[in-house]
């Protein structure tokens, strides 16, 4: 009787077929995984970022005394305007990758931060009528950004919408001493001019 010690040619290439189909399922999904993960960081990454934008734009309006959101007041793609105290002048404008802030002191630019976002957000600034002077600064992605999305399964769809509604020079602390603010109740305790 003869007794087979080894393996067949076809049994080393079964297994080495079985482990390969293996192997390939196994790194279809590690990718999978991987790119889920990097997909779900720079939408956190996103959010973070926005929320650092709409503090900041809440803080600068608050310190600010004079504010400017006109276009035809502003430099091209420059979104807002405000002067600081100390002749400071800080300014949003838009970047190739999002917002950038730029803090400029006798002209020369003391700061810069940039705030990525996705190029589909949209920024809309204006100021509110009422007194006191406010200021709305809103952030939103377009719903036809987002709808068609759903084809491509590991796009980042972001769908976000953030506002701010601001009151110019809240931090009285910070008004800028060359104008004087009066009032109402300074003004009604001026004396009438009694020249008659």
């Amino acid at each position: 009787m003869n007794i087979r010690r080894g393996i067949s040619l076809i049994e080393i290439v079964v297994v080495l077929s079985g482990c390969s189909v293996v192997m390939v399922v196994s790194a279809g999904l590690v990718h999978r995984v991987l790119h889920v993960t990097s997909a779900t960081d720079d939408f956190f990454e996103h959010e973070r970022n926005c929320q650092r934008l709409l503090q900041q734009v809440r803080q600068d309006v608050h310190m600010a005394y004079r504010v400017a959101v006109d276009s035809g007041q502003l430099e091209p793609d420059h979104l807002i305007q405000l002067s600081m105290p100390a002749d400071s002048v800080v300014r949003y404008r838009r970047g190739p990758r999002g917002i950038v802030r730029i803090v400029e002191s006798n002209g020369i630019v003391q700061a810069r931060e940039d705030y990525r976002l996705d190029s589909s957000v949209q920024v809309t600034v204006e100021k509110v009528a009422g007194d006191p002077e406010r200021i709305q600064w809103m952030l939103h992605t377009p719903r036809e950004s987002v709808v068609g999305r759903e084809t491509r399964p590991f796009a980042p769809a972001r769908p976000m919408y953030g506002q701010i509604v601001a009151v110019v020079g809240r931090n009285h602390r910070f008004v800028h001493a060359a104008e004087p603010q009066t009032t109402p109740a300074e003004v009604s305790r001026e004396e009438p001019d009694d020249t008659n």
